[in-house]
């Protein structure tokens, strides 16, 4: 089954579902932000504004084959994963949907509908990149080309997404990564990257997509290391006709001319105008602000942090966590971003449990209402982005520490590398009174 939009575009199921759960997520999120009115305070109601023609189209389609439509929290709720999808929805075959293998997809696409073609693919994988599950790296031109500039806008707010200056940038840290993903399968002795989730949860290695404009541009670099991709989760979607092995030719009625699984389906495709409300509708979902206005007139009513002195510490270690006064991390001295509130949370469990947590402990005090398997998912995803962090902080990697040091399913802090400044003020405490008996 697919959804006919009103600009032209035609999507598959799947897509539907990833926009009705940016949906549910941006009312949850207005639902949360609105404040409490006082007693003496008339209630207002205020209705949320109608969604783009596309958007409104896309929900009404996922209504159809969702009967009862699940609650917004609940819909939410239970998408979380930290799984990178298996395959991509691409189109439809005689009235079944054809899909493709994520990993190491190649996709190399011409013709007159190819541009709407990457769109709708690209829209896709934005929807489901949330907790790294998947990246896509995009040319800063080409995604000006394909995108509009209201990309640059978004982008922060549009999970998983990598603007590289230039198509040499992007293919550069596809190199890289190619480099790092096969020392990580070498070092943990796997052979691909399903086996490393398996063996090893806690290494959230999203799928890696490169997008972008191939033609022009000479292909020899891309094509010289793309062949042993798939076994890595690294892949390309892009415009031209070089890309050895992974030609599609697609014509103005989107059919895909192609030497194999492509040949001839119906491809799903998304126009410029429609790909821009839908970006907006997944970085609304993600905490982009609406209106600039309300923004600047909440930024003007909140209150400054406070942020108390700390004294300076003679211990070594590089990372403190500092509970008695504003809750903060340092590095070197300086105060750092965590870049969850569930991460942040996390190091003040364990602060408050020295001997450790079992995960089941830690998902039951941070996520009490959310059932295995998605609570497991939130909490690989917020330990994962805890570790990058303080690794980005501190220069360091997971060969030197983990800052959180897993035993089977027991989770502590690392205390070679992380300074408590509660730990030290029990010490202080437990001095005092061995001094005060008599």
């Amino acid at each position: 089954m697919s959804v006919a939009l009103p600009n032209g575009g035609v999507v598959g199921l799947s897509f539907t579902a990833g926009i009705a759960v940016a949906l549910a997520a941006g009312r949850v999120r207005q639902r949360v932000r609105r404040p409490v009115p006082e007693a003496t305070e008339a209630v207002r109601v205020v209705p949320a504004p109608k969604p783009e023609p596309a958007v409104q189209a896309v929900e009404e389609g996922y209504w159809q084959v969702n009967d009862p439509v699940p609650d917004d929290y609940d819909m939410v709720r239970d998408s979380f994963t930290t799984e990178p999808p298996a395959t991509v929805d691409v189109g439809v075959r005689a009235g079944d949907t054809a899909t493709v293998n994520l990993p190491g997809l190649n996709l190399c696409l011409s013709g007159d509908g190819a541009e709407d073609i990457v769109r709708a693919l690209f829209v896709t994988l934005v929807a489901q990149a949330d907790a790294h599950r998947v990246e896509l790296v995009v040319p800063r031109d080409d995604g000006a080309e394909l995108f509009g500039d209201s990309r640059e806008t978004l982008a922060p707010r549009l999970p998983g997404l990598t603007l590289a200056p230039t198509f040499d940038d992007a293919v550069t840290h596809i190199a890289s990564e190619h480099i790092n993903r096969a020392e990580l399968l070498r070092d943990a002795e796997v052979n691909d990257l399903a086996e490393l989730r398996t063996s090893r949860p806690d290494e959230l290695v999203p799928a890696l997509v490169l997008v972008g404009r191939l033609t022009g541009r000479d292909p020899s670099y891309l094509e010289s290391f793309m062949g042993h991709a798939p076994r890595l989760g690294i892949g390309a979607i892009v415009l031209g006709e070089q890309l050895a092995g992974a030609r599609c030719e697609v014509g103005a009625d989107f059919r895909a001319t192609a030497e194999g699984e492509l040949d001839g389906v119906d491809l799903f495709h998304l126009p410029r105008q429609e790909v821009i409300a839908f970006l907006r509708r997944i970085a609304i979902q993600h905490g982009h602000e609406d209106s600039a206005a309300e923004t600047a007139e909440e930024a003007a009513e909140a209150p400054e942090p406070e942020i108390p002195e700390v004294q300076n510490a003679s211990n070594a270690a590089r990372v403190r966590l500092l509970l008695l006064g504003e809750v903060r991390v340092e590095v070197d001295g300086e105060p750092i971003d965590i870049p969850t509130a569930k991460g942040l949370e996390m190091l003040v469990l364990l602060a408050v449990h020295p001997g450790g947590r079992m995960r089941e402990e830690i998902c039951a005090t941070l996520w009490p209402d959310v059932e295995q398997p998605q609570a497991g998912y939130r909490f690989h995803a917020a330990l994962s982005d805890l570790r990058k962090r303080l690794w980005a902080a501190t220069g360091s990697n997971r060969r030197v520490t983990t800052f959180i040091e897993a035993e089977s399913v027991t989770y502590r802090m690392d205390r070679e590398h992380v300074w408590v400044g509660l730990w030290e003020f029990q010490s202080a405490l437990a001095e005092a009174r061995k001094g005060c008996r008599f």
